[in-house]
């Protein structure tokens, strides 16, 4: 057999399937049936497995070239029809890489169909929250605790290419120093070798290792057609001090009222507030400040501006500390 993928040409071969004994169980008024099937195949670089009945069996291979023998059970519920039991089954052969045309052929064997699988890279969104002493640890330094976090774990992360190859993550928005992220995005990419993988036990040994003040919340597995996260909305929280209250309704109606704020930054680029802002609540009763903001491209404004408009700038990480709590992505 011969698969074509544009120029490159690989060959892989099912050379028999032999039935092995099946073992019929009566279950009810059903047949619950297990058959055994021994594959023998030639196998080459890009196969990495088998899929019979939609079940994904991955032997040992070892080397890029052998023939090898493979012993698997397949089990299907069927209708008893006077006491005689008949078994389908379908093999398939699995790629690690999308060929344009894939055609198998196999002898020996009752059932056998071909068709095309490909293997795709699973990708997962993540959803995490960074608190307490956390809050104090750069996006960079954080993005090195994730891989620690992932070695520990054992994930079969993709990486990239090169002399220092990374780890295939992805952040939509890096969260500023000092500032708690109730509800973070994180993107992880798996090797193509990677069997399914369970969002809930993901999440479970994640958290498992994970250390104070970082816990993952969800975990979604992403299909082919997904795009990477992209950031459409930002929610901050603040708790503002009795003494810092009685003003600041005025201040807010005063900055709304405006259709530009330029504040300068630390590191001396002027930004526009009010391009970013996108909507600002008080409560004078709790002392909740909520904003959204949007994001932009080149220097946008952050928590830091914001909180100079209003006159509470040096107020910041002193009786004022910020928390995003919702990252809202687009189309989500």
């Amino acid at each position: 057999m011969l698969v074509s993928a544009g120029r490159k040409f690989v060959r892989t071969e099912i050379i028999g399937v032999k039935k092995i004994q099946p073992n019929v169980i009566i279950h009810n008024s059903r047949n619950n049936t297990s058959a055994g099937l021994e594959i023998t195949l030639r196998e080459c670089k890009s196969l990495v497995g088998i899929c019979i009945n939609g079940c994904v069996f991955y032997p040992p291979f070892s080397r890029p070239i052998a023939i090898y023998k493979i012993s698997v059970i397949i089990s299907t519920e069927i209708e008893s029809l006077n006491g005689r039991v008949s078994v389908a089954y379908r093999i398939y052969c699995v790629f690690t890489t999308n060929f344009n045309k894939t055609t198998l052929s196999g002898g020996g064997g009752h059932g056998i169909a071909a068709a095309r699988i490909i293997m795709v890279r699973q990708r997962v969104r993540l959803r995490f929250s960074k608190s307490g002493n956390l809050r104090y640890i750069g996006h960079n330094d954080l993005l090195r605790s994730f891989e620690s976090l992932f070695r520990r774990v054992r994930l079969p992360l993709a990486r990239s290419s090169g002399f220092h190859p990374k780890i295939r993550m992805s952040s939509p928005s890096a969260l500023a120093l000092g500032i708690e992220g109730l509800d973070e995005v994180l993107e992880l990419e798996f090797t193509e070798e990677t069997p399914p993988v369970n969002s809930d036990a993901l999440l479970a040994a994640l958290n498992k290792q994970s250390p104070q003040g970082l816990r993952f919340v969800k975990a979604r597995m992403l299909n082919e057609q997904e795009k990477k996260a992209r950031l459409a909305l930002s929610v901050y929280h603040l708790s503002i001090p009795k003494e810092q209250r009685t003003e600041l309704p005025e201040k807010i109606r005063l900055l709304l009222s405006q259709s530009s704020a330029p504040v300068q930054k630390k590191n001396g680029k002027t930004v526009d507030v009010r391009k970013t802002l996108s909507a600002i609540d008080f409560s004078p009763d709790t002392g909740l400040l909520t904003f959204e903001l949007l994001p932009q491209t080149g220097p946008d404004a952050g928590v830091p501006e914001v909180l100079t408009l209003l006159g509470l700038g040096g107020e910041l990480f002193k009786s004022i500390f910020p928390a995003r709590t919702n990252c809202v992505l687009t189309k989500e």
